[in-house]
């Protein structure tokens, strides 16, 4: 058997063009291995005969925008889709990001934490540990060059991706949305990349155990073959693929455009919003194919330090890393999403903005605090799934069942403690002396007594009331007062 380790140099140094097709050998072993990808091999198409289905080896290109421009102005993008208001819940920690792009710069100052360890692999010891056909593959891996450098040389693209998505929160440079993910790096591009070469990236990087793949580029592709077998892999592994819907302004609802516009149910296509949060006029759209939209423009993040380190850029790029980012932070919270659960919350979840309605699938700009309290809340599907959230998002409730707090319990009763911590949370009350002889023991007593400071309650055992009751169940004419003493 090939290497592919030889198989991958050798792909390395050949142009992609009309002499060479990809063929499906429906023999061949159905995952990666040293000759194929998920049973596709590339061949020269002389050699295909007639009873073959043959798919051209495109090109797809990476999504960079405008000319980037050097480091400066706000990470303006961060704080509009609420990142640093969800940090305290979720910063993206244990969940994998692969970056399959022109590589990553593995030494920046904002990466370098975050990059990926393959535990099963002994670094320079020459063997191939783990027994994928790969020797030291430590850190992830370089297609174009064939070896286990995937650091970015040139080209900054897949540095600056890897930014948006996790920049570490360490006070220098940026910050990613997922500050505290963990970044694969695999080179598979330099300006461009075969289709191929990507469909191999993404089986690569569902073996070695990334949880989310991040595919800011693209192109026309009348039959995407492998491509969407390994995007179809990669589903069935339970991985979510994110990719940028593209840069030229077009409806790839009929273009052919991949692979956002594939059709596989753990895909989410991304498309691009401005500071104004309109749809950038470049980003590409579908009302069918792309799910949602994410900030693309004048997006700042880290780069080469050959070009300076930092510096802004625009493009369909930037918006896809945002929601591979996103995942991190509903990964670290609920594991147990599917990807199409992470794609259905992140869209739904989002602002609803005009101009994404007939241009995207939920029509909305990814929103992550939502997201991620919806995504803690496993249990609130039903008409007051909003007001829930509302409720979580001001602070009011932090869940029924603690420690762990990641149910809310929508039909349970409400204790007299229970809604004292409510009303004392959601109108910031100071605190107040001990007022009651039966709340001592009460996880909610510093909360009740605030409510008897404010004159909000006086006891549930009148005239005495030097009851509070905590455990009871609050009657609908208890409410009534509590209420119309809390707006007084």
């Amino acid at each position: 058997m090939v290497s592919l380790l030889l198989l991958l140099i050798s792909f390395s140094t050949q142009a992609t063009s009309s002499e060479f097709v990809l063929v499906r050998d429906e023999l061949a072993p159905a995952h990666a291995d040293g000759e194929t990808v998920l049973g596709w091999r590339r061949v020269p198409a002389t050699a295909v005969d007639g009873s073959q289905r043959a798919v051209p080896d495109v090109r797809l290109e990476l999504l960079e925008g405008s000319n980037p421009e050097p480091f400066g102005g706000d990470q303006w993008g961060l704080q509009m889709v609420g990142a640093p208001d969800i940090w305290h819940e979720s910063t993206g920690s244990g969940v994998v990001i692969a970056i399959v792009d022109s590589g990553v710069d593995l030494d920046h100052h904002d990466l370098a934490d975050r990059i990926f360890t393959n535990r099963g692999e002994v670094a320079g010891n020459g063997v191939d540990d783990d027994g994928n056909g790969l020797i030291d593959d430590v850190h992830g891996w370089d297609l174009i060059d064939g070896d286990n450098d995937p650091t970015d040389p040139s080209q900054g693209h897949g540095t600056e991706v890897a930014g948006v998505a996790a920049a570490s929160l360490n006070g220098v440079g940026i910050a990613g949305v997922a500050p505290s993910a963990t970044i694969l790096p695999i080179r598979a591009c330099t300006s461009s990349c075969s289709l191929f070469n990507v469909a191999w990236a993404i089986t690569y990087a569902t073996d070695v155990g990334a949880d989310v793949i991040n595919l800011s580029l693209g192109g026309l592709a009348t039959d995407p073959g492998p491509l969407a077998d390994a995007v179809d892999y990669a589903h069935q592994h339970g991985v979510l693929v994110v990719a940028a819907a593209g840069n030229t302004g077009s409806d790839i609802d009929r273009s052919g455009f991949v692979p956002a516009g594939l059709t596989n149910p753990n895909l989410a296509a991304v498309a691009a919003t401005d500071r104004q949060d309109r749809l950038w006029g470049d980003s590409n759209f579908g009302k069918s194919s792309v799910d949602l939209a994410a900030p693309g423009v004048e997006v700042v993040s880290s780069t080469l330090d050959s070009l300076g380190g930092w510096r802004t850029g625009t493009g369909t790029s930037y918006a896809a890393p945002h929601v591979s980012a996103a995942a991190a932070l509903l990964w670290e919270v609920n594991p147990s999403l599917a990807p199409e659960d992470v794609i259905d919350l992140l869209g739904r979840t989002g602002d609803a903005r005009p101009a994404l309605a007939a241009t995207t699938i939920h029509g909305t700009r990814l929103r992550l605090d939502r997201a991620v309290v919806r995504a803690h809340l496993i249990d609130i599907d039903g008409i007051y799934e909003n007001d829930i959230v509302w409720l979580a998002l001001a602070g009011v409730t932090r869940g029924c069942n603690p420690p762990t707090n990641d149910r809310y319990c929508p039909d349970d009763p409400v204790t007299r403690g229970q809604m004292a911590a409510f009303l004392h949370r959601l109108l910031d009350l100071p605190h107040g002396p001990d007022a009651f002889d039966d709340d001592n023991d009460s996880i909610f007593q510093t909360h009740i007594n605030a409510l008897a400071a404010a004159d909000i309650t006086r006891g549930c055992n009148p005239p005495a009331n030097n009851h509070y009751c905590p455990d009871q169940p609050v009657t609908r004419g208890e409410m009534a007062a509590l209420l119309h003493r809390s707006m007084r």
